[in-house]
């Protein structure tokens, strides 16, 4: 399977292809190129690298989550916990914690786990 890149003018690209113009773009950054990554008219080279460093900076920022008010050590891990998850200390289950105090996913395995 050939993994290809959509261009925001449509056209459809390699990786290899990608990588190798995104290399040549950086090597000339005063060289015209007929097109960048976003649009359809002439760019430098530059530009291109301009708009690819800005979608990388896309790509991880859509997938963060919000950013606590707080920057207190305990409030950041359970905001933490509460978006990923822990698990359970007894049956290995995955489980999204009320408070820090929370190791175990059910009153059951609470009771086991200690005992």
């Amino acid at each position: 399977m050939i993994r290809v890149i959509t261009l925001a003018n449509g056209r459809r690209v390699t990786i290899a292809q990608y990588v190798k113009a995104i290399k040549l773009a950086k090597a000339n950054p005063d060289a015209t190129f007929k097109h960048g990554l976003t649009g359809w008219w002439p760019v430098k080279g530059r530009e291109i690298i301009a708009q690819f460093w800005q979608m990388v900076e896309d790509l991880i920022n859509r997938h963060l989550p919000p950013v606590p008010k707080t920057t207190e050590p305990s409030t950041l891990l359970l905001n933490h916990l509460r978006i990923h998850g822990r698990k359970c200390r007894w049956c290995g289950q995955w489980f999204k914690p009320v408070g820090l105090w929370q190791t175990c996913c059910c009153d059951s395995c609470q009771s086991s786990y200690r005992g």
